[in-house]
């Protein structure tokens, strides 16, 4: 939601250092994320009264929704900004929900399966 927008001052001039910065801010709830490992994408969202609680999603279908490549030039990417609106979404690295392992006993009896959600 827009009501989660935070501000990021800046004189990075890639967006791999924005992904530092940002990182920082995000602290300590990115403390476990390498900075690398954030997807930015440029956006153009208006903040409003109305739109406040409504939840943003992620579409390629978007013309102005554009992931970013860390070796962007700040400057090149964001010529022009309108106030009052979203530039960046920073998307963390998806983890997995579910995951199985696989114990292989020493003991030539049948391996087990653990399956954790």
């Amino acid at each position: 939601t827009t009501s989660n927008a935070f501000p990021v001052s800046t004189t990075a001039a890639t967006v791999g250092e924005l992904k530092k910065l940002i990182k920082a801010e995000k602290s300590p709830e990115f403390d476990d994320i390498a900075a690398d490992k954030l997807t930015l994408w440029r956006a153009s969202i208006p903040v409003t009264v109305a739109n406040k609680h409504k939840p943003i999603f992620l579409s390629k279908k978007i013309e102005s929704t554009i992931e970013l490549d860390p070796t962007d030039y700040i400057s090149d990417v964001f010529s022009k900004t309108p106030k009052k609106s979203i530039h960046v979404l920073v998307e963390p690295p998806s983890q997995p929900k579910d995951f199985e392992v696989v114990i292989m006993p020493d003991d030539g009896f049948v391996p087990k399966r653990i399956h954790f959600t």
